[in-house]
């Protein structure tokens, strides 16, 4: 099958693993020893409370999968934290750390939490993932929200784009609102990043506009628009009658060109915009995550 082809090549760039304030499937070594019987290339973990570049070495050393580390700046780990990072560059194979991927926030992003508040969600923690374990959640409305564009948050934010380049690891924009995003683009451009990832554009929470998404593709011509399902549910659509692929870079991209196989009106599509160097693949279809030979 052309899937089974596919995730023998691929990084799937978000695979969430436990243990952690979520139950999920797998811990980090059942899904090693899963992704080799089935013979997945590799996988970046991530978390949305704690970095994942440790469970990733214990992968890597004692299983032998081809796993990588993320780290995503909500409270949990200090927010825009750049001694966070720093420590989660230490677990490494040789000189080569294992953290890849850096989240901005995800469940304490401004627009996730006012998102949670005024769907009457009592949690920063959905209970449609699962709900948290006892004492992980904390009320949305309480919480203050790490944003970027934050009066005093700068600094900071400039360290961890520092960091980002220096180590050429792949920022990704978590659950910021379009706003933001376009905040943190033109600054991580500004800064020479190779590797931006737009996750979630037709989540609620980022509402990205279709106009929106294509200027990201085409600006700089060093990213690929790569769209995929999201199996554990449809993020709701903004746009009216849903987006297919192919709308956010156009009909003919290669990656991208549908097929006849395609259903009439698909299934409503994530976008996330990666690195697009000759090490690129395509998305792997019902498999959760982005399609890169490396991260």
């Amino acid at each position: 099958m052309r899937i089974e082809r596919l995730v023998r090549c691929a990084i799937d760039m978000r695979v969430h693993v436990g243990p952690e304030c979520i139950a999920r499937k797998y811990d980090a070594i059942q899904f090693a020893k899963e992704a080799l019987r089935r013979g997945i290339a590799g996988a970046v973990l991530k978390s949305h409370f704690q970095p994942t570049s440790d469970w990733a070495y214990l992968a890597r050393k004692h299983i032998g999968a081809k796993f990588f580390g993320a780290i995503a700046l909500n409270r949990h780990v200090g927010g825009l934290n750049p001694y966070a990072i720093r420590a989660a560059l230490g677990p490494r194979i040789g000189d080569e750390p294992l953290l890849k991927v850096v989240w901005m926030p995800t469940i304490h992003s401004k627009s996730h939490l006012a998102l949670r508040v005024g769907k009457g969600g009592e949690y920063d923690i959905p209970t449609e993932w699962g709900g948290a374990m006892p004492g992980c959640g904390r009320r949305a409305s309480e919480i203050d929200p790490v944003e970027v564009t934050a009066e005093g948050a700068r600094p900071a934010l400039e360290e961890v784009l520092s960091i980002i380049k220096e180590f050429d690891l792949v920022l990704a924009t978590g659950h910021l609102h379009r706003e933001e995003v376009e905040y943190l683009f033109e600054r991580a451009k500004g800064r020479g990043l190779r590797r931006i990832l737009i996750t979630h554009p037709l989540y609620e929470a980022v509402n990205m506009p279709l106009e929106g998404g294509r200027r990201h593709f085409q600006e700089g011509g060093i990213y690929r628009t790569i769209l995929c399902p999201e199996p554990h549910g449809w993020h709701p659509d903004p746009q009216d009658g849903g987006m297919h692929r192919g709308r956010w870079a156009g009909e003919d991209h290669p990656q991208l060109r549908p097929r006849p196989s395609d259903q009439p009106k698909p299934p409503r599509w994530s976008a996330q915009v990666l690195q697009g160097s000759p090490k690129g693949g395509g998305g792997s279809e019902g498999h959760k995550g982005d399609g890169l030979r490396e991260p």
